[in-house]
Order: structure tokens, then sequence, then C-alpha cells
């Protein structure tokens, strides 16, 4: 799937992170991120479902800047989970669209996606 049929930008950003699927904490590689979802590498052996709410950890430096997300499985593949967004806080949205932009290096298309992000939200 090419960018312009997802109508968002994804960032290559190699980070650890934290998912969570109620009690349960695994830890991942996130391989990119957009203001639509995430994909990441989950090397534990995880019965991941459509039906279970995930809640994601995204530690940006040392400090305690932290993207956090609701998520909602879309796809796995051996080791390779994609998850979209469900709901973002402000802070960590503020967070994401900085990452994006500085990113992208062009605000033009942080616009654009988050035009797409409404617009999906619409229907």
């Amino acid at each position: 799937m090419n960018e312009e049929r997802r109508g968002y930008h994804r960032v290559s950003f190699n980070a650890d992170a934290k998912l969570f699927a109620g009690d349960t904490e695994i830890h991942c590689q996130l391989l990119d991120i957009s203001i639509h979802g995430v994909m990441l590498e989950c090397n534990s052996v995880q019965n991941f479902s459509q039906d279970a709410n995930y809640h994601i950890e995204i530690p940006l430096d040392e400090s305690d800047h932290l993207i956090t997300m609701q998520l909602a499985l879309k796809n796995e593949r051996d080791n390779i989970i994609g998850m979209e967004c469900t709901h973002i806080d402000l802070d960590s949205i503020s967070l994401l669209r900085r990452l994006v932009e500085l990113n992208l290096g062009q605000p033009e298309f942080l616009d654009r996606d988050f035009a797409a992000l409404i617009k999906d939200n619409q229907n």
C-alpha cells in the first residue's frame, strides 16, 4: 500500500516501546509511526486479538516525554504487528505532530495527514 492510498505519511522511527494488553506488558520495537497508528516488531510469542484493546507507551528521550496511544490490531504477520490508533491524548498528539513534522521536513505533508485523519473520523 503506498503513501498516496493511505492518505497519511509514516515515519521510520526505531525505538523501544511497551505494548499493554490488559495486565500483560509486551516489549516491542517500534518500526514506524504515523498519526494513524504504529508498526511494531514483537519477538515474544503473543496471541494478538482483533477484539482486544491495546495501549502503547513510546519514550522519546531520556526525559519524561512519552507518546501514548490506545490501539487496535489491524494486521499481524510473523512478528510484525500493524496497529491502528483509536485514541491519543492532546499531549501525545502534540509530541507526535512535532516528531512527524521534523522527520517529514515539509509541514504541508503533515497538514494533509491531519486533514485525512479528520476525514476518516467523520465517516
